[in-house]
């Protein structure tokens, strides 16, 4: 899993279900990797009988409601993160992930069933990119090869494409585009790079900049996109993943039009 090899630790889950299959925790990491290569159904299936095995577990309730909430079954996620929620009431994810989940069931007028109005509104913040809400998520576009189909959707929506243009003809995105290829390029960066780009982002110049791998932009800007991120379930999954596996690792959602959203925000703060 910190390896990012998604199908070879589904494997490995499952022979080791097969030698202890009352496992709730690996029934439970099962549905992590199945999630990770946009299997909902199958995290799904993980989540429930990790959570008959052990109904006191929470992390599969919090997966469950990760899974749901990526099929835009919003009024499934909330139930799933109230609960475990209600198993450990001083995990801060838990409760963020809820109160996110209830956002999207609310701006949706689902019920716990879920229902057609699935997906209205898309993520909050989407703004950089008029006529995405119907589209938070986009299962098969969180990493590796983009989903023919959304992408096929996101080209014949005139509003993106016009906003991708206007961003592509900046020279300064084009840039920014640059620097992260040349930063993250699949050779990654050595560790004395790694240390030096850490220690930039967290000291602020005299004019209260900080160096990002986008450029120079305010700190308490590059804190407020970084606490949206964290908030929301998408964005700290791509965040830990990142952690986990190297900035390398982020090369992988260039397609994905949460991350492109980010992008436009940092760009948008630039200095």
């Amino acid at each position: 899993m910190a390896q990012a090899k998604y199908k070879q630790a589904i494997a490995y889950y499952t022979k080791a279900i097969e030698l202890d299959p009352e496992n709730a925790i690996y029934f439970g990491n099962r549905a992590a990797a199945h999630t990770h290569v946009k299997d909902y159904a199958n995290a799904v299936v993980d989540c429930e009988r990790a959570i008959a095995i052990k109904p006191s577990y929470s992390k599969p309730y919090s997966r469950l409601g990760t899974a749901y909430f990526y099929q835009e079954e919003y009024g499934r996620s909330v139930e799933a993160f109230a609960k475990a929620c209600e198993l450990d009431p001083d995990n801060q994810n838990y409760k963020d992930d809820l109160e996110r989940a209830k956002e999207k069931a609310g701006s949706s007028g689902l019920t716990a069933a879920g229902g057609a109005g699935a997906g209205a509104g898309g993520f909050p913040g989407m703004g950089g990119f008029p006529g995405m809400g119907g589209m938070p998520g986009m299962p098969g576009m969180g990493g590796g090869v983009p989903d023919m189909s959304a992408m096929a959707s996101m080209m014949n929506n005139p509003q993106f494409m016009e906003t991708a243009q206007r961003m592509m003809q900046n020279p300064e995105f084009s840039q920014m585009v640059g620097n992260m290829a040349s930063r993250f390029g699949q050779s990654g960066m050595d560790p004395m790079q790694m240390a030096n780009l850490g220690s930039q982002m967290r000291e602020a110049d005299a004019e209260g900049n900080v160096t990002t791998p986008f450029g120079k932009m305010k700190r308490e800007e590059l804190d407020g996109i970084q606490q949206s991120m964290l908030k929301d379930p998408r964005g700290r999954e791509i965040m830990e993943d990142v952690r986990a596996n190297g900035y390398g690792a982020f090369m992988k959602y260039m397609g994905d039009p949460y991350v492109m959203e980010m992008m436009t925000k940092f760009q948008g703060s630039m200095h």
